[in-house]
């Protein structure tokens, strides 16, 4: 039995898929499908200071989508619920050696 997990990742996704729009360096906002991840926490930034941040996790597949190369530090999501949010961090997400997704801190 073959067991595709990119195809199992981008299902979980859409269950939990929300509609957005991405940004980067001020151009033009890109309508984007992500999730956010399972929790929001606080952050230690420079100097160890506390900010209040959301991760949210977006397949490859989906960000190939928006006709860019990986997701960077200052880039925009913009959620309708939760506002402007500035990514902070990039994760890859690497399944069985395969780039398959993106977890990004915001904050």
């Amino acid at each position: 039995m073959s067991i595709n997990l990119e195809a199992a990742f981008i299902y979980g996704l859409k269950m939990n898929n929300r509609v957005g729009k991405y940004q980067r360096d001020g151009g033009e906002e890109l309508d984007f499908n992500y999730s956010t991840a399972n929790y929001s926490r606080n952050l230690s930034s420079i100097e160890d200071m506390v900010v209040d941040g959301r991760e949210f996790v977006f397949s490859k597949q989906e960000f190939d989508k928006l006709d860019l190369t990986y997701p960077k530090r200052q880039d925009v999501i913009i959620d309708d619920d939760l506002g402007t949010l500035t990514i902070s961090e990039v994760i890859e997400m690497i399944a069985m050696g395969k780039l398959i997704g993106f977890r990004v801190r915001t904050s």
